[in-house]
């Protein structure tokens, strides 16, 4: 059972690393994979971060690896949750990336403006989180609101 599954989605001008979080810690397997996408693309100009999340967070741990990953590096990042338990774990990434801020599934399209994608970037990058979903056991309940949000 998949607890974080992560992908790429990129066209000519922009590279966004997807993400998306059961309601527990992911596995340090499955963070380190996360994590494996950042020294491919953290130096490109235009490199941001989208993350649903049930509820689920990187330990205190897992973020320490993130954080020397990065190297001082940041990147716009936007967490999509209902949980306030993630917006303190967004509240303790803010020490060391300030271009991180969570936002509720109702929230979305200030999420999407937040990390600066273009009306003609989302529904590629809905459809990489939506294949994401399918290797997550249960699917993500956020993202499932989030779509039928878009749907009305």
């Amino acid at each position: 059972m998949a607890k974080l599954a992560s992908a790429i989605w990129r066209d000519s001008s922009t590279i966004v690393v997807a993400a998306l979080h059961a309601a527990v810690t992911p596995s340090d397997a499955e963070w380190s994979q996360f994590c494996s996408w950042i020294p491919l693309y953290a130096d490109h100009p235009n490199c941001v971060c989208m993350v649903f999340t049930d509820g689920g967070a990187p330990s205190s741990a897992q973020r320490e690896r993130m954080r020397k990953h990065l190297g001082g590096m940041t990147h716009w990042t936007a967490i999509v949750t209902d949980k306030a338990t993630v917006r303190g774990v967004v509240t303790a990434v803010r020490w060391f990336n300030p271009k991180v801020c969570a936002f509720s599934p109702k929230e979305l399209q200030q999420a999407f403006e937040f990390i600066r994608l273009s009306g003609a970037q989302i529904p590629g990058v809905c459809e990489t989180l939506s294949a994401l979903d399918l290797e997550l056991t249960p699917r993500s309940r956020v993202l499932a609101e989030v779509l039928s949000l878009s749907d009305r």
